[in-house]
């Protein structure tokens, strides 16, 4: 059997070929925009003061945390929807620069960048898919819910509607997103929106990569966003005397309430360990006392009325991570 040279480089080429389209195909979803900067507030968006962006610096840094500040600007690499086409990443300064003294999450949300400031209603709106709809958000549609919370950047109009997915600025997802059947335009900001821990977010080993913006419980987050926000009382408030005693007529000591007995941190191990010293009295599937969720005002008024101390456990060990319930039942 005589082997043409030229006729082995020809179909050698073909079956590249056909493997680069059928890989394009099946990966067009996944491919990484990246490059260059391009700033949410414009192109032409710059720092008046020549200060550097926040800045996350350590060994416990997330990985991708240092791999965006470890890219160098003007590299491009292959986009998300085909891999003849190389296209700049959106990261975007919708943050003040670090400061050690005051609040991270306090100054983002105090933050105005300068052309908006600027610009103020001349700003164009900025349209936001809130992808997975409304429901268990407190907002309402269009840009009401920015006016009504006196929002220091207010030119945002918010729709469940994913008919205009393909026009918005933005698409907000939250916990267990699903991929858009339309094509992500270029200049389009994914943002990922989550409140539970890893261990209770499953299905996104697919949407690696996916998203420009992260809006999670972790400090090192695009955007800072726990289930509440702790401020202190200023120095006049703290400093008034406390003559109420709490503790008087209460009855029993500590009350927890929980449903899930697997979780991954040992917390029930910890609480059996500490009724060895103390009366713990375990309300929930986990325990052998009753109080349902559909009766929560009465839980609480009888935790008001009878326990000195409340327990609250995350679900989890991770970081930055805290329970709701820290802050719903234990703050409240």
């Amino acid at each position: 059997m005589r082997i043409y040279l030229k006729k082995l480089v020809q179909v050698f080429l073909a079956i590249s070929v056909g493997c680069i389209l059928v890989l394009n195909f099946y990966k067009r979803d996944e491919w990484v925009t990246q490059g260059a900067d391009v700033y949410p507030w414009g192109v032409n968006y710059q720092r008046h003061d020549g200060k550097h962006k926040l800045d996350f610096t350590g060994p416990k840094v997330h990985h991708h945390v240092q791999r965006e500040m470890g890219r160098p600007d003007n590299i491009s690499v292959i986009d998300e929807h085909s891999i003849f086409y190389k296209a700049p990443r959106n990261k975007g300064l919708i943050y003040p620069d670090p400061d050690r003294i005051q609040d991270r999450i306090l100054n983002q949300l105090e933050f105005i960048p300068v052309n908006v400031k600027e610009r103020g209603e001349d700003e164009p709106m900025k349209t936001i898919v809130v992808y997975n709809g409304f429901s268990g958000w407190d907002i309402r549609p269009g840009q009401q819910t920015f006016l009504e919370q006196k929002c220091p950047v207010n030119r945002c109009f918010l729709t469940p509607d994913r008919q205009k997915g393909l026009d918005a600025d933005a698409i907000l997802f939250s916990h267990s997103p699903s991929r858009p059947v339309f094509k992500r335009p270029l200049s389009q900001i994914w943002i990922l929106f989550m409140l539970e821990s890893p261990y209770h977010t499953p299905g996104l080993s697919a949407f690696k990569d996916i998203f420009n913006w992260t809006a999670t419980y972790r400090h090192d987050s695009t955007i800072v966003a726990p289930y509440e926000k702790f401020s202190p009382f200023n120095e006049s408030i703290q400093t008034k005397s406390q003559t109420k005693n709490y503790a008087t007529g209460k009855t029993k000591q500590v009350a927890w309430f929980v449903s899930n007995c697997g979780a991954r941190n040992g917390r029930r191990q910890y609480a059996n360990e500490l009724a060895k010293y103390i009366g713990v009295d375990i309300y929930g599937g986990c325990g052998t006392l009753k109080c349902p969720r559909y009766q929560a005002g009465k839980c609480f008024d009888m935790l008001n009325k009878d326990y000195k101390f409340y327990l609250a456990f995350e679900n989890s060990n991770c970081r930055d991570y805290i329970t709701e319930k820290f802050f719903v039942n234990g703050l409240q």
